[in-house]
């Protein structure tokens, strides 16, 4: 039976790196990866398909920025932070009634002025932006680091009047 020395090592060791970092790159290069695009004219809205959900509970209401052509979602009531929705896959724009919003798979129609609550995350795409997919910056809120909420489900909807 022949023994292993310390010198047998180093040329199963690179193999074996070299596998890893196959692994590695194939899982960075996977279909699965997040996808983000841009949907619809006025209102524009983002949509991603990620694999794995954010589980923080997010709530506020829907507005519209006319300038941007975009919808956020601020403190009921106005006033404070907003941030950019990032909608689960296959959601549409919708204008009704002259009121901008979205319709959501499983959920329905959310139109400005209505309440959302969601889980999801944030995110600050000013800093870190998504890879494959140009956001227009006017879509993201002002300031350094441009938030956005990425929802994974919406839970509930609050109508306005």
């Amino acid at each position: 039976m022949r023994q292993h020395s310390s010198r047998d090592v180093p040329t199963i060791y690179p193999v074996g790196v070299v596998i890893a970092l196959l692994f590695a790159l194939m899982a960075c290069t996977n279909s699965s990866a997040p996808k983000v695009t841009i949907t619809g004219t006025d209102p524009l809205i983002i949509v991603q398909r990620f694999t794995g959900a954010h589980e923080a509970l997010l709530f506020g209401t829907l507005t519209y920025e006319a300038g941007s052509k975009c919808l956020r979602i601020g403190p009921a009531g106005g006033g404070g932070q907003s941030a950019t929705p990032v909608w689960p896959s296959d959601t549409r724009p919708v204008l009704i009634g002259g009121k901008r919003g979205v319709d959501v798979p499983d959920v329905g129609t959310i139109l400005e002025g209505d309440g959302v609550k969601a889980e999801g995350g944030g995110s600050t795409w000013r800093k870190n932006p998504p890879s494959g997919v140009a956001i227009p910056d006017n879509c993201l809120p002002p300031g350094p680091d441009g938030t956005v909420m990425i929802i994974s489900e919406v839970i509930a909807v609050t109508r306005s009047g």
